[in-house]
């Protein structure tokens, strides 16, 4: 589908299905916002590897995105596109945010600092 996810990390944006040019879901397109000339502008592209699932349950941080589908937390790299798998919480479900420029998680009305 074309359905596109965009992500933010407070400085760039990251949008999914390389902006809404292909139907690949794991091709992420990374531009940059400028708020003076209501501008934006792609900078770069990357494909992640086949396993990345498009969700709203994701942060980007530090050069990657976070994903936490079923459970299994992952992060992919935005430069080279590789996935490393960060444990599985299945016990645990919730859902992962950034807030000043901290990673949260939450499984109910409270956020906990993760990492």
């Amino acid at each position: 589908d074309y359905d596109t996810y965009i992500y933010s990390d407070g400085t760039y944006l990251y949008a999914t299905n390389g902006g809404n040019e292909s139907s690949d879901d794991n091709s992420i397109n990374k531009f940059s916002y400028d708020e003076a000339n209501a501008v934006i502008a792609s900078i770069s592209k990357v494909k992640l590897q086949s396993e990345f699932v498009k969700t709203t349950n994701a942060v980007v941080k530090s050069g990657g995105i976070y994903t936490m589908v079923g459970g299994a937390l992952e992060v992919y790299s935005l430069t080279a596109g590789t996935k490393v798998s960060l444990g599985t919480y299945s016990s645990t479900l919730g859902q992962i945010f950034s807030f000043n420029g901290q990673f949260y998680f939450t499984n109910g009305e409270v956020g906990k600092k993760w990492f």
